[in-house]
């Protein structure tokens, strides 16, 4: 496998999972509020995908950034969103995050920057 599906890979992953994060933030649409309410209770929504997506655009060529993270990432929405406490939540949300975080620490082992862990 070429360096490059190395480095394509987590961010296209990672564009993919912002883009399904970004259809909860819809859920603000229902109800009998205010347009204005409405689009601010949206913008809240839209708070994890504005984070994640910085956080993508920092480590889009910095593998180590994105692999600390989105495992910090990772271990927050686990946390802030208990998704440990149910099995269907905990996939959907914090296994792609893992996931992610893995294959960005997989692209900075195999870009050669890292001298420590090269043999």
């Amino acid at each position: 496998m070429s360096r490059d599906r190395f480095i394509w890979a987590p961010r296209v992953l990672a564009i993919v999972f912002i883009l399904f994060i970004s259809l909860f933030a819809f859920d603000a649409f229902g109800g009998d509020e205010s347009l204005g309410m409405q689009l601010l209770g949206f913008l809240v929504h839209l708070t994890p995908t504005i984070i994640l997506a910085i956080l993508l655009g920092f480590s889009w060529n910095r593998p180590c950034v994105g692999a600390c993270g989105f495992g910090a990432a990772a271990l927050a929405f686990c946390l802030w969103f208990r998704t440990y406490t149910r099995w269907p939540s905990f996939v959907g949300i914090t296994v792609p995050m893992i996931v992610v975080s893995l294959l960005f620490a997989l692209a900075y082992w195999r870009s050669g920057r890292n001298k420590t862990f090269r043999r």
